[in-house]
C-alpha cells in the first residue's frame, strides 16, 4: 500500500524523470554551434544530432507504452533511465559527430521509456479522478516546462563548463531519479492489455525515420539520397494502408481511428511543435549565434522569455478550459503559435533586434503552454483506461514528430536560403506558409468535429471522462 507521501514522492519522481526528456529536447539547440565546432560536424550532422534523439523518442514511445501497459511499469521506468544514463555518458565521451549520433539516438531510447511510463504509473497512483487530474496537471506543466526552459539549462551548462558537461549533469540526474524511483514506486504486476500491432509499430517508426530523413536532406546536394528516403517513405506508408485495409491491422488502435477527438488531438499537437520546434532551432542555432554572434550563455538567457511565456501559459489554460470548453482552449493556443512561429521567421529574414525577437517568443511560449493541458485531454479522454500508456505515448510521439519536422523544414530552408537571403527570400516564406497551411488545417479539423463529439454520440469511457471540465481547471490552477 502506497502512502500519501510515498505518493507524492511517487508522482514526483515519474515527473521529474520526464522532465528531463524535454530538456534534452531543446537544450542541444543551444549549444549545437559548440558542438559543431568542436568535433567537427556539418550543418546536416547538427541536425541528426538533434533529431536523431527526438526521432527515437518518437518512434519508440508506441512500443514503450504497449509495453507499460503489459509488463510492470516501475522495473520499465528504471530500465529506461539507465539506458538514458548509459547513452548519455557516452555522448558525452563522442570523439565524432558519427559517435554522437549514435549515443544521442542511444539516449532516446531510453527517454522513450520513461514520457508513457510514467504517465501511465500517474494514472497507477492516482486514487480518484480528482487526484487523477492535479497530478496529470502538474505533470503536463512541469514537462512543458522541460521543453521551454532547456535552451536556459544548455546555454548555462555549455557556456561555463562546456557542451560534454550537459549530457554528463542529465546523466548524474537520472542516475538519482532511478534510485528514488526504486525506493518509491510500486510495483506494478503484470496484466493483461489488448493486442497490439507489433510489426505496424516498428514499421511507422521506420517511416517516421524516413520522412525526417527525407527533409533533412533537402538541403544537401545528393539526389540519390533524397530519391530514395521518397521510396522507402512511400513504400511503408502505402503499405501500411493496404495491410490495414486487407488484415484490419494498423499500429494505432482502433478506438482512436475512430475518435475524431483523437485524431484532432494528435494533428493539433503535430501543428503546434512542428512551430515550436522550428522557432527555437530558428532562434538558438541561427539568429542569436550565427546572425547576432551571442555567447553561448547569452543565447540561453535570450530564450528565457519563451519559458516565462510557457509559465504564463499553462497558468491561464486551465481557466479556458473551465470558461470555453478544452476545444476553443487548444484553437486559441494554436493560433497564438502560428503567430508567433511566423513573426520570428519573418523578423529573423529582416535581422530583428534581440528584444523584439525575445517578445515574440514569449509569446510562441504562452501558446505552447496553452495547447499542452487541452491536447492531453483530447487525446486521452476516448481511450479505454486499460489504453493509458498507448494513449500517452501517441500523444507524445505526435509532439516529437512536430518538433522533429519543425527542425528539419527550418533546417533545410535555411541552408536553401544562404543563396537568397532576407525577407523576401522563396524558402523562409515556405517556411512561414508551411506553419501556417499545418496549423490552420487542424484547427478547421478540430472545429468541425467538437461539436459533434462533445454533444452526444457513443464512446469509450476514457481516463478523462469524469474530469473534463471544473476538476481538470481546478487542478492545473493548483
Amino acid at each position: 500500500m502506497v502512502t500519501t507521501r510515498h505518493r507524492g514522492m511517487a508522482v514526483a519522481v515519474c515527473t521529474l524523470a520526464t522532465f528531463i526528456v524535454n530538456v534534452d529536447n531543446t537544450a542541444y539547440q543551444v549549444s549545437l554551434t559548440q558542438i559543431r565546432d568542436s568535433l567537427p560536424a556539418t550543418f546536416t550532422q547538427g541536425q541528426w544530432i538533434l533529431n536523431g534523439y527526438i526521432l527515437t523518442l518518437a518512434a519508440l514511445e508506441v512500443v514503450a507504452g504497449a509495453l507499460g501497459d503489459r509488463f510492470n511499469k516501475r522495473s520499465l521506468l528504471v530500465t529506461g533511465l539507465a539506458i538514458y544514463v548509459t547513452g548519455s555518458i557516452l555522448t558525452a565521451l563522442s570523439p565524432n559527430a558519427f559517435a554522437m549520433i549514435a549515443a544521442r539516438v542511444l539516449a532516446g531510447i531510453g527517454a522513450s521509456i520513461l514520457v508513457p511510463v510514467g504517465l501511465a504509473m500517474v494514472r497507477v497512483l492516482a486514487r480518484d479522478s480528482r487526484e487523477l487530474a492535479r497530478f496529470t496537471g502538474g505533470w503536463g506543466a512541469v514537462v512543458g516546462l522541460g521543453m521551454a526552459t532547456g535552451p536556459l539549462a544548455g546555454g548555462f551548462v555549455s557556456g561555463n563548463l562546456g557542451w560534454r558537461m550537459l549530457p554528463l549533469a542529465t546523466a548524474v540526474l537520472a542516475t538519482v531519479f532511478a534510485v528514488l524511483a526504486i525506493v518509491f514506486l510500486p510495483s506494478t504486476p503484470p496484466q493483461h492489455c489488448p493486442r497490439h500491432d507489433w510489426n505496424g509499430i516498428v514499421l511507422l517508426g521506420v517511416a517516421m525515420f524516413g520522412l525526417i530523413g527525407l527533409l533533412i536532406a533537402v538541403g544537401e546536394p545528393s539526389d540519390v539520397t533524397q530519391f530514395g528516403l521518397l521510396i522507402l517513405v512511400t513504400f511503408l506508408g502505402g503499405y501500411l494502408v493496404i495491410r490495414r485495409q486487407r488484415s484490419g491491422l494498423f499500429p494505432i488502435p482502433e478506438q482512436a481511428c475512430r475518435s475524431p477527438r483523437f485524431r484532432a488531438a494528435m494533428y493539433v499537437a503535430i501543428s503546434n511543435y512542428f512551430c515550436v520546434g522550428g522557432a527555437i532551432f530558428l532562434l538558438a542555432s541561427v539568429f542569436f549565434q550565427a546572425r547576432q554572434h551571442l555567447s553561448v550563455i547569452v543565447a540561453g538567457v535570450s530564450l528565457v522569455p519563451l519559458a516565462f511565456g510557457y509559465a504564463i501559459g499553462a497558468r491561464i489554460s486551465p481557466m479556458i478550459i473551465g470558461r470555453w470548453g478544452v476545444f476553443r482552449a487548444v484553437v486559441a493556443a494554436g493560433l497564438l503559435m502560428l503567430a508567433a512561429s511566423s513573426s520570428i521567421a519573418a523578423l529573423i529574414a529582416m535581422s530583428s533586434g534581440v528584444t523584439t525577437v525575445s517578445v515574440v517568443a514569449m509569446v510562441l511560449g504562452a501558446g505552447m503552454g496553452m495547447a499542452n493541458t487541452p491536447t492531453n485531454v483530447l487525446a486521452m479522454s476516448e481511450l479505454p483506461v486499460d489504453y493509458a500508456g498507448t494513449s500517452g505515448a501517441f500523444a507524445s510521439v505526435a509532439r516529437q514528430l512536430g518538433q522533429a519536422m519543425g527542425i528539419a523544414v527550418c533546417g533545410a530552408a535555411y541552408s536553401l536560403s544562404a543563396a537568397a537571403p532576407g525577407p523576401a527570400s522563396l524558402p523562409w516564406i515556405a517556411v512561414v506558409t508551411a506553419a501556417a497551411i499545418i496549423t490552420l488545417t487542424g484547427m478547421v479539423f478540430l472545429t468541425r468535429h467538437s461539436s459533434s463529439t462533445v454533444s452526444g454520440g457513443h464512446h469509450h469511457r476514457g481516463i478523462f471522462d469524469s474530469i473534463g471540465r471544473g476538476p481538470v481547471a481546478n487542478a492545473g490552477a493548483q
